[in-house]
């Protein structure tokens, strides 16, 4: 029996448009494309405490350390790596702590990596396979998250965010874990059915969703993610997805703009204890 035939449109769609993504993106569906517009930044790496994964850690404002500044978790794509994620979220505005932990699995040629084990099209078809690479990465995430958490106490929960790859990641450790996770902000990404809830959270609810996709991706259509938000909704979730014409699997600079305003707006709100400039 299909558990996602429950007679809502949004389910069904999302059904087929998952297994459709799984059988013919394979490799592709991480492509990293994230920081093609910016320049690296000169922000020096911090050395921050030991944790279960390999990380880089910068601050937005290199004259801020305050521990209770809001933290920003991001994921790189497919063949990415913490560098691309650092470099690109240096260029937000509001003070944060950015940290980028590594892939979980090599990948490619030049020291990138990939969240999933399965990254070859032959294996990546049976999205039931999928969503076991994806929980076993969000189980590793929420192992380093719940690391975070108690070396910057003060901090409250973190942003999590990621492109591509990373940002199916973001929706998988969302929901997931959702209580790790003051925001999610996905990023070109998509939740697969096999990892779509059923109902409603008993207790307690997931964070809220804003995610950001281009119209013309042909990578990770567009569609595919806005079933994923409709489904959230409709469960009595809270999420956005915000739609950028003219845009493929990259990131544009309008969309890139959107995006950091989002984290900008995003970390403000969650730390309004902050004596914010």
């Amino acid at each position: 029996m299909n558990v996602f035939c429950s007679g809502h449109p949004a389910k069904a769609r999302l059904s087929l448009l998952s297994a459709l993504l799984m059988t013919a993106l394979g490799v592709t569906l991480g492509c990293n494309n994230l920081t093609s517009l910016h320049q690296p930044s000169i922000k020096r790496h911090l050395d921050g405490p030991i944790l279960s994964l390999p990380y880089k850690m910068i601050l937005t404002d290199e004259r801020n350390n305050d521990q209770r500044l809001p933290i920003v978790v991001a994921f790189h794509g497919l063949g990415g790596n913490p560098d691309e994620m650092v470099r690109a979220l240096a260029a937000m505005e509001v003070p944060a702590r950015i940290i980028a932990p590594h892939g979980l699995f090599p990948f490619g040629m030049q020291g990138g990596a990939s969240w999933y084990a399965n990254a070859i099209p032959s294996r990546t078809s049976d999205p039931h396979l999928m969503a076991e690479d994806m929980n076993y990465a969000a189980d590793m995430l929420a192992h380093f998250v719940n690391q975070l958490m108690a070396h910057y106490d003060e901090a409250g929960k973190p942003i999590i965010t990621g492109y591509s790859q990373g940002g199916m990641l973001t929706y998988a450790l969302s929901v997931r874990y959702p209580h790790l996770i003051g925001s999610a902000i996905p990023v070109a990404g998509f939740m697969p059915s096999t990892l779509m809830p059923q109902q409603s959270l008993a207790v307690g609810s997931y964070p809220k969703f804003e995610a950001l996709h281009g119209y013309n991706d042909k990578i990770v259509p567009f569609e595919a993610d806005l079933d994923s938000v409709e489904t959230l909704n409709y469960l009595g979730q809270k999420a956005v997805l915000y739609k950028f014409n003219n845009t493929g699997h990259f990131m544009s600079q309008r969309m890139f703009d959107a995006y950091l305003l989002v984290l900008d707006r995003t970390a403000v709100a969650l730390n309004p204890d902050l004596e914010w400039e």
